[in-house]
């Protein structure tokens, strides 16, 4: 009994401090994990809705007021990785007559511009008398560029409208109110462009034969955007050929075609990221030679051709 007792005990002295290794290693790897940025967010107050039931003086006509903020813009400039979230206030005031089905449906949309029906974000709420509310739509810039909607690349902005709709119904009857803004736009700021490319890869002497020959390249963009890669073969920095988009990192592959024929070629590639059109500079070259192989001439079969070479066969055999 005492052997069993005593070989347990070992067991589990060995065991334990493996236990705290591995815990401390677990521990170690989670504090070396990088840190996710955190998206700021900016609140910006757009309008106000006020539904008025009436009252006896005004022989309770209801009146639906919306009103959009003066200190709301018609441009603003955000950081790529910015939410900017905007706010409306509501309110159905009190009614002194109790009515049957009366409520308020108010809508607070931001759609792209021109397209109502395509709408970047919306909330709605539906108020009885004497309830309030706030309403609450965001634009985050960091999601909508990695889906690409919504997005003008040419200059890096994104321009939308807002809406404000209400609804106040009552006794079988309905009154509606809406207002749409300008056009508001966002100038997006904080991209990067891809880092230069690394010198193309491939062999500098290539021949006709050769016809599954290919030319590499890759770089990395700093925001993680997709890539397009351009290549320059004629020494002109004129872009010859685009390929894309590719994943951060990964390797793009370039087969040319020859197009002017036997000769020197220099090759080259530049990146731009797939959202904001920003370029990189040029990688450094690499000078290839497409050439026709080496070349035997033929012997003309001439009389004069036939007698130096009987000629050259005695001498040997002298």
């Amino acid at each position: 009994m005492k052997k069993y007792f005593v070989i347990g005990v070992l067991l589990i002295l060995l065991v334990a401090p493996i236990s705290v290794v591995n815990a401390l290693t677990l521990d170690k790897k989670i504090e070396d994990e990088p840190k996710i940025e955190l998206t700021e967010d900016f609140e910006i107050f757009a309008g106000k809705i006020t539904v008025d039931p009436g009252n006896l003086f005004n022989l309770f006509s209801p009146d639906i007021d919306i009103d959009f903020s003066d200190d709301l813009k018609n441009f603003y400039t955000f950081d790529r990785n910015d939410k900017i979230i905007f706010e409306a206030k509501s309110k159905c005031k009190e009614s002194f007559i109790v009515w049957d089905k009366e409520v308020a449906l108010i809508g607070f949309y931001l759609y792209e511009e021109n397209t109502p029906q395509v709408s970047i974000d919306s909330s709605w709420v539906m108020l009885n008398s004497g309830e309030s509310c706030v309403l609450k739509a965001n634009i985050n810039l960091k999601k909508i560029i990695e889906s690409k909607e919504y997005f003008i690349q040419t200059g890096a902005k994104i321009r939308f409208k807002i809406e404000i709709h209400c609804v106040y119904t009552r006794e079988g009857d309905a009154w509606e109110n809406r207002k749409i803004t300008d056009i508001i736009e966002i100038q997006i700021t904080g991209n990067h462009p891809p880092n230069k490319p690394n010198k193309p890869e491939g062999p500098k002497t290539v021949y006709p034969w050769d016809d599954s020959i290919e030319y590499a390249s890759y770089t990395k963009d700093p925001d993680g955007d997709f890539i397009y890669y351009g290549w320059d073969i004629n020494n002109d920095y004129i872009v010859d050929w685009w390929s894309g988009p590719r994943r951060n990192d990964e390797v793009c592959k370039y087969k040319p075609k020859w197009e002017k024929g036997y000769g020197d070629y220099t090759f080259r590639v530049m990146a731009k990221d797939d959202v904001f059109g920003e370029k990189s500079e040029w990688s450094d070259p690499l000078k290839v030679t497409y050439s026709k192989g080496r070349t035997v001439e033929k012997p003309i079969l001439t009389e004069n051709y036939f007698i130096k070479y009987i000629q050259n066969l005695f001498q040997i055999r002298q």
